[in-house]
């Protein structure tokens, strides 16, 4: 699904697809479409809270995947990396990423 959802944005932003979007809300079918990634280890995803939409990109991630998974904002009081975890970034720009208003990213 999230690839379905990156690429819908993707999409919107093409001339034909601005005058045309109805065929976007139809939704997305991707042939060969992936099925939920099984993970072997548990896992968190860490992000930035004040990075925009992050958040929601993360627990969409999460629901893609089969296993003990979780997303968890990054917290400076807290160690990234939990001992009986591995643990992965997510780094998600979009255009309001360097807008935010007290330039606090």
């Amino acid at each position: 699904e999230s690839i379905k959802l990156m690429t819908g944005r993707f999409l919107r932003s093409l001339p034909y697809y601005e005058g045309n979007a109805a065929l976007i809300d139809a939704g997305l079918k991707i042939d060969g479409e992936t099925k939920p990634v099984e993970m072997l280890k548990s896992l968190d995803i860490l992000y930035c809270s004040t990075n925009s939409r992050a958040p929601e990109v993360a627990l969409k991630l999460v629901e893609e995947c089969k296993g003990d998974v979780k997303a968890r904002a990054i917290n400076l009081d807290d160690p990234l990396q939990r001992d009986d975890r591995k643990a992965v970034m997510l780094v998600y720009l979009n255009k309001d990423t360097f807008e935010e208003p007290n330039d606090h990213i």
